[in-house]
């Protein structure tokens, strides 16, 4: 009987697992970093305005070209224009981008004031930065050298406004010459199933309750789209345990059964992106997660317009399913995919 025992633990196992491997990266991709932020108040303005008015303005760094952007304001429910200008704080400057009323905004206005969001690409820009790209508004916005102002028919040169900056800028670990010299931290599970780690400029997102979906995600401090890791450790079904102990499977059986169901869990999840392409075989070999054996590959996916690169390794190591997800815009994962390699190799299961 048990040589058929791998074939048993596939199935068992591939009903539990289906619904968790690319969901977990999936849900990432909504978790969208806004570093650039402001708060908008009349005693900003030039010269200072008297008003009661207030806001929060975020914007995210360039994805695929695109800044997005969301502001909330309160006070002001009619506001007659809302744009982003060039200029240092304590200087006025001519307009870069609008914000309100544009094709790809969307304005609502509340009993306590308005909310507006929308997207910025190069047509958006105007003024000193037509004719240059979002990477350019980008940096402008990391020197400090941009601000937002929202006009009213009592204000019309600006009733409050802030400079946009940068709150989460850190040096690139992935492409940075000197990562040697990053720090790194060890974090250990709450429920002492395992330990990794992690570069201390990357940000550290613990599961909320046992319950979660993630066990852990790890994201880099300049947003999802440099780099973010997501980790998972599951008990598989009883009925799992109950053949491992009647038919005496032992890890190489465990191992074998994995194979089995890796490309079904692979074709299953890729359907919840737009697009997903395997850029890479499954490698049985080439990775180990505290010495357990793994199945690994590489894809890349489109999810909401947005293009990723990815790397899954997942095992099963007695009655646990592991799994191990790394993802980045195209353009970063190269550059960060050391960093995610070490994560792995630093992973200590501590309940086996």
């Amino acid at each position: 009987m048990k040589k058929y025992v791998k074939w048993i633990m596939a199935s068992v196992v591939l009903s539990l697992t289906v619904v968790l491997n690319m969901s977990v990266v999936d849900q990432q991709v909504y978790a969208v970093s806004y570093p650039y932020k402001a708060t908008l108040s009349g005693q900003n303005q030039v010269p200072p305005v008297e008003s009661s008015a207030s806001g929060e303005a975020e914007f995210t760094a360039p994805a695929n070209g695109i800044i997005k952007y969301r502001v909330n304001i309160t006070g002001i429910s009619n506001a007659s224009g809302a744009q982003i200008h060039a200029g240092t704080e304590g200087q006025n400057g001519d307009v870069v981008a609008d914000l309100l009323y544009t094709p790809t905004s969307q304005n609502r206005e509340m009993p306590y004031g308005m909310i507006f969001r929308g997207d910025l690409d190069e047509s958006s820009l105007k003024g000193p930065m037509a004719g240059k790209t979002i990477d350019d508004l980008a940096a402008a916005m990391d020197s400090g050298e941009i601000y937002l102002n929202v006009q009213t028919r009592e204000h019309p040169d600006g009733e409050i406004r802030d400079q946009l900056s940068n709150t989460d800028k850190i040096v690139n670990v992935g492409s940075n010459p000197d990562s040697s010299k990053e720090t790194w931290q060890t974090f250990k599970d709450p429920e002492n199933e395992f330990s990794i780690e992690y570069p201390s400029s990357w940000q550290l997102k613990p599961a909320e309750n046992r319950f979660a979906t993630t066990d852990l995600t790890i994201m880099h401090s300049n947003g999802f789209q440099d780099g973010f890791v997501t980790m998972s450790y599951n008990i598989v079904p009883e009925a799992l345990t109950q053949i491992i102990k009647e038919y005496g499977a032992d890890q190489k059986d465990i191992e074998d059964a994995f194979k089995i169901i890796f490309p079904t869990l692979l074709t299953s999840s890729s359907a919840a992106f737009d697009s997903f392409h395997q850029v890479e075989d499954t490698d049985y070999n080439k990775y180990k997660v505290d010495g357990y054996g793994t199945a690994s590959t590489i894809f890349s996916f489109e999810q909401s317009g947005l293009d990723f690169a990815g790397w899954s390794v997942g095992a099963l190591t007695g009655n646990k399913i592991f799994w191990f997800h790394y993802a980045a815009g195209p353009n970063q994962f190269d550059p960060n995919f050391p960093t995610a390699e070490r994560m792995l190799e630093s992973i200590k299961l501590l309940d086996k």
